[in-house]
């Protein structure tokens, strides 16, 4: 908390920092790594940095997070402008099921199955059963007919 009181005057931006603290900032302290990062997995925060030994280590064991930002040396200033894939990151806590974007959003994924007819014979019966299950009797009987071929 100390280095932060001596480096938010310095800022030209002094009464926004003070603000955006005082509104939604705080400081988490924690005793133990183990314990940084269950908060760390649980917040899923949209910048990341780990700033510790083992740094890597640290952060490969990080499961949620927009970006994370490896070493001392590292930081978001680099993220946002030189050394980042992209600058459009889940927030809110969304890395918990979201990744940053990326050019595999724009990617359509077609899927390809291919069964041969001794797979279809081989799949029939369990194919079957869990239409049976869901309640719907054309595909287990499209399934079904499957059950003796060779």
């Amino acid at each position: 908390m100390a280095e932060l009181e001596r480096l938010v005057p310095l800022t030209p931006r002094e009464r926004i920092v003070r603000e955006s603290f005082a509104a939604k900032g705080g400081v988490i302290t924690v005793g133990t790594r183990d314990q940084a990062l269950a908060f760390g997995t649980l917040y899923a925060a949209e910048h990341a940095l780990i700033a510790t030994r083992d740094a890597s280590a640290v952060a490969a064991e990080l499961r949620n997070a927009g970006t994370v930002f490896v070493g001392e040396a590292s930081s978001v200033s680099f993220g946002d402008y030189m050394s980042g894939a992209n600058h459009v990151l889940p927030t809110g806590g969304m890395a918990r099921s979201y990744s940053g974007l990326s050019t595999l959003d724009f990617y359509r994924w077609t899927t390809w199955q291919v069964i041969d007819r001794a797979a279809a014979g081989r799949l029939a019966d369990d194919v079957g059963r869990f239409a049976d299950a869901e309640g719907l009797p054309g595909h287990a009987a499209a399934a079904r007919q499957w059950i003796n071929a060779s």
